[in-house]
Parts: C-alpha cells; structure tokens; sequence
C-alpha cells in the first residue's frame, strides 16, 4: 500500500502480550511534519486502515495461524529517534573520512563509532523493529466495487468474469448467481475486496423476462436442449386465461421444483450438467422456491418445426385474455408442428429454475414445454435500467487445443473494457445496493475491524460504514439485543 500518509512512518517497538493475543505496536514519524498534530492523525488513520494487510502479512511471513490483533500506539518520544539518526548520520561521515587516510596498520585509528554503534544498534533494535517505511512494506491497494454487466447471448457468466478479470488486470472477480449461456441481462460482478459482497447479493430475490413455448419440451428445458419426442402432436391449446388461471393456483407463492439435470447444482462434488453429459443418471431433489410474480404478458399460437428447438414461430396468432382456446389446423409444411407461446414476467426467490417453471407448466397442462429466451432484469436492487449497467457482446475466438485440435468458440468482450472503472460502484456504493447500511464513528470503525462488538441493535444483516471518509468497515450481523457483531471486515 503505497500511502503518502504513511511516508514518515517507522516503528519503534512492538510488545506482544503472553497470551499472543495483541501486539501493541509503537510509532513515531521522522521529520518535521511528525510534528504536526493534523499528520499525525491522518497517519494514524492510515495506519489502522492498513491493519488487515499488515496481519496478513505477518502471519504469512511468521507461518502463524492465529495472528495477534495489532493495536498502533504514538511513541511520544520522536525527538530521541532523531537524536540517534542524528548520531549514526555523523558517525558514518567519520567513518568515511578515516577510512581515506592512508597509515600502517598499526598507526591507523580506529572508528570513533565502533562503541557508539555497538549501543545504537542495541537501541536502534529495541526502537525500531523496522527502519523500512509502512508504505514500503504493503501492496498497492488494489481497486474494490461491483460491476452490473448485461451480460450477452451465447457466453457463459464465467466468460464475463474473465473479460473483467482482462479488463481490469486483477485475478479477485467474481460474480453473484449464474446466467445459462442462452440467457442475457443482468449479471453483477464483484472485484477485489467487494467480493464479499457477493454472497449476500445471491440470495436476492430476481426478475425475469421469458417466452415459454408449450407443444415442445427438451432435454434441458430450454431451446439449447434436444428435442424430445412428443408422441401425439397437440392439437388442443387452452385460452390464455386457463392459463393463467392455472398459474395462479399452482405456479405462484411457495412450491417445489426440481431443478434440470443440465444444471450447475452439485452432486457429491460434481456437477449435474457434466454428470448429465456423461451419460450417468442423475436424479436430483425438489427443493422449495417462492415465486412472488408470475404474469403473463402476451400468449399467441402458431407452428414452429418439429425437428429442432428455438426456431421461430409462424403464422402467430394473438390470443385474447377471454376465449376458448386454439384448435390448430393443418401445418403450412409437413416438418411443422403446432405450439403456444406464453411472454411472461418472473419475479422469484434465489435458487429458481425458470426453465423448471416452464417445463412443469408444460406438464400440467398436457403439452410439454421449455424456454426460448430468458432475460433477468433485476437482482436485488441491482436492474438493467441502472445507468451505469456496462453492455457486453459475443465474439467467436479459434484457438487449437491440448490435443492439436482447432477448436472455435464464444468469448465474452466488455463494450467500453478501457473504462470498467468508470461504470463501477464503489464498495459504500456497492454495499447500500446490497444491504442496509449504519453509519459508524471512527472509534467504531476501529473497534469492528478488532473484531469487537458495538452498541447498535440491528435486526438484519447491515454494512457499516464511515460516512466523512466514504470507508466500509465491516458486515454486521444482530449479536444480541442492543449489539452488533462484524461478520467480515474490509481494510
């Protein structure tokens, strides 16, 4: 961390207690400013900010797993620091000036500073464990915020994450719940310390967009999938208000669903998808969902071809919200089959397949079904209408593989790479988007990134924050009645 609070800094002493539980560690600035009282509480400031690296770094260094807390402590005693460099300063100009006399041996004198250096070096040890600058010791601080990324057809979240990771030349990026390759909208992607953001983000509840084609279904639930035969074609397709009708009584509030094999739920440590593509069979549990908003926008009739998914619908006809129904007539061609369209808006809890809801929706109607386009719109306050969503697009890249193989395949490729950082929240930003937010006093501040408790009664998961610096300090869970406890803390 290169911080020109910090220039001045040197430690003096650092006294660790017999428990190892604290170290308190003693500073002072060298130079005139050390003086000034605004340096010193800037440089203290600092110094606290940097308390999470610093343990890091000496736990790393010492090979220990329980790192003492680190308490930074003023040494009122700067001017005897001076003093010494002072001292050594003249005793290495007499050292240099006798070194150029030329006399025997025997007549040669020796250094006025062997004594004086044998009791600085024992002084200098005590008082300065490190003549090394604070600002030398630490990594430059790396960038921290989230990203709201829409993301594009054909590319994988992974893919994004990359292109991120590309873009912004930093390895911790991550990103909160997984869009399939065929869907596109809203992926939010975290970097650097707002990365334990995250797993709060996913858990929100999310928006969809989505077209539900019933008549078909296929191996995925979706229009990437295979085709499934169908047996007898449909022919019988219920109004849009059965429909809905139907939704209402089975597809809204809390249910059960299983989730597709093709999905990135783990079973004993491996993927179902890969798992499903390997031919092994794969049974997976229902699990309980909510979907608070299941609205149908649009439903229409038409045919589509028989022989492949998500091609396009023909001769659509707009069904009304009152009427009977559709009886389809003859395909206008021999590989065409009749199907029912459904646009729907999805508002749900984490963990839900929408391609799940369109297959089961499918079955109790008769008909079979499965996706043709999904789009997320919104996950927790985060939607695609924000003004700072950074667009995205799909490029195909060739490259040859381990085994010799030209391979071709898509790549995510951010549409303003260059000024990632411009569309980014920063952590405070990033965490009020996220969750609820206190603002703290910087005693609090300090007492948090200790890990101890303050008096502020809070009934949900909440950041902490220092509103005059902008600074995220801690995530606060409720500890008891009239007291919260920092779960994670960002230095």
């Amino acid at each position: 961390m290169h911080d020109k609070r910090l220039t001045n800094v040197t430690i003096t002493e650092v006294r660790v207690t017999n428990d190892l539980q604290i170290a308190k560690v003693y500073w002072t600035q060298l130079g005139r400013e050390g003086h000034e009282q605004g340096e010193r509480r800037r440089a203290q400031q600092a110094l606290n900010q940097a308390k999470g690296r610093l343990r890091s770094l000496v736990g790393t260094k010492a090979g220990l797993r329980l790192t003492p807390q680190l308490e930074f402590v003023f040494d009122e005693v700067p001017g005897e620091a001076h003093e010494i460099e002072d001292i050594l300063a003249i005793a290495r100009k007499r050292d240099e000036e006798l070194a150029k006399l030329v006399k025997p041996p025997s007549m040669r004198a020796k250094p006025i500073r062997t004594s004086i250096r044998k009791r600085m070096t024992t002084m200098i040890s005590t008082m300065m464990t490190s003549k090394s600058k604070i600002g030398m010791m630490t990594k430059k601080p790396e960038h921290s915020g989230l990203l709201v990324i829409d993301k594009p057809q054909g590319v994988t979240s992974h893919d994004v994450v990359a292109a991120v990771r590309g873009a912004l030349h930093m390895k911790r990026v991550g990103h909160a719940g997984t869009l399939d390759p065929m869907a596109t909208g809203v992926l939010v992607v975290g970097f650097g310390n707002a990365t334990r953001l995250l797993n709060y983000i996913v858990d929100h509840n999310k928006t969809y967009e989505a077209t539900i084609r019933l008549g078909q279904r296929t191996t995925t639930d979706d229009a990437e999938g295979e085709l499934l035969p169908a047996g007898e074609r449909a022919v019988n397709f219920p109004s849009r208000q059965a429909v809905e009708q139907l939704i209402t009584e089975r597809f809204t509030g809390r249910i059960e669903q299983v989730p597709n094999v093709y999905s990135a739920i783990k079973v004993n440590g491996q993927r179902a998808y890969d798992l499903a593509r390997e031919g092994k069979d794969v049974e997976l549990k229902a699990r309980p969902v909510t979907i608070e908003e299941f609205n149908v926008r649009q439903a229409r009739y038409g045919y589509t071809h028989s022989d492949r998914a998500g091609t396009e619908l023909a001769g659509a006809v707009v069904a009304e919200r009152a009427g009977d129904g559709w009886i389809a007539d003859t395909a206008p061609y021999e590989d065409m089959q009749p199907v029912m369209e459904l646009d729907v808006t999805v508002t749900c809890s984490a963990g839900t397949y929408i391609r799940a809801l369109a297959r089961d929706l499918g079955e109790e109607l008769g008909l079979g079904g499965h996706l043709t386009m999904l789009r997320r719109t919104r996950v927790g306050r985060f939607s695609v209408n924000m003004p700072n969503v950074m667009s995205a697009h799909a490029e195909s890249k060739t490259f040859t593989n381990r085994e010799g193989m030209e391979v071709t395949r898509n790549r995510a490729v951010l549409d303003d790479a260059d000024h990632a950082l411009d569309h980014a929240l920063d952590p405070v930003a990033s965490a009020a988007a996220s969750m609820n937010m206190l603002a703290v006093s910087d005693q609090e501040a300090v007492d948090l990134r200790f890990g101890r408790r303050i008096a502020h009664d809070i009934r949900t998961t909440t950041a902490a924050y220092v509103e005059e610096t902008n600074d995220l300090v801690a995530i606060l869970e409720r500890a008891k009645r009239g007291e919260a406890k920092p779960v994670a803390v960002f230095n």
